[in-house]
């Protein structure tokens, strides 16, 4: 048999072995998935399994590298050249245009039965880098404040991508990183400046009126 009728066989099989084990986790932790209740949906032997990963958790994990390697890839591309001093928001758009990008796996794997540390790998991944550039650029010099102030963002940032997917990714990304751009740098002011009016729909407008103009 030839290499090549081979490597299309060892991606149909991890193909399979993967959609299987997400079909699950929508039901189920990884902790109760079993390598049977894969084989079964997948309908492939134990054996063929075992030939690629040693345990389900394996291979949630080589999903999530996968998934986090692009993501990482797209971030540096972005990182390269971007500003970061000016604010948080395209770092932020292009977290959340990568989470919805993959969607079918994100809502899964963020999910109920899902990593909840992985949103934070995630996460962190940017603001680190955005937070190297913010020291450097900005001349900080109290370590323990932007310690705090950092942790502060990143996991206000995790909470509302987290409600995002949990509600089904209605809103646009930009409203969504638009608002936790504004959350991150403006606090409970943004609501007290505008407390009359329903913030989200004022972003969806402004966002709108952006996209029209540059038509």
């Amino acid at each position: 048999m030839s290499s090549q009728k081979i490597d299309r066989r060892v991606k149909y099989t991890k193909m399979v072995l993967r959609q299987s084990l997400l079909e699950l986790m929508k039901s189920s932790p990884i902790e109760k998935i079993t390598v049977k209740n894969i084989c079964e949906l997948a309908d492939i032997n134990r054996g063929t399994f075992y030939s690629h990963y040693s345990n389900p958790r394996a291979l949630l994990e080589q999903i999530e590298n996968d998934l986090f390697n692009d993501l990482k890839a797209t971030l540096d591309r972005y990182l390269t050249d971007a500003d970061l001093t000016s604010g948080s928001y395209e770092m932020i758009i292009e977290i959340i245009k990568c989470i919805e990008m993959n969607s079918d796996i994100c809502k899964i794997i963020l999910g109920e039965h899902g990593d909840h540390d992985y949103l934070k790998r995630i996460v962190n991944l940017a603001y680190e880098k955005f937070r190297e550039s913010w020291i450097v650029n900005m001349r900080v010099r109290d370590d323990k404040l932007t310690e705090y102030f950092f942790n502060f963002i990143s996991s206000g940032s995790i909470g509302v991508i987290q409600l995002w997917i949990q509600s089904g990714m209605v809103d646009p990304p930009e409203i969504l990183a638009s608002m936790i751009d504004k959350i991150n740098s403006q606090g409970l002011k943004m609501f007290f400046d505008n407390k009359n009016e329903n913030v989200t729909e004022t972003l969806l407008k402004r966002e709108n009126k952006c996209y029209n103009q540059a038509d």
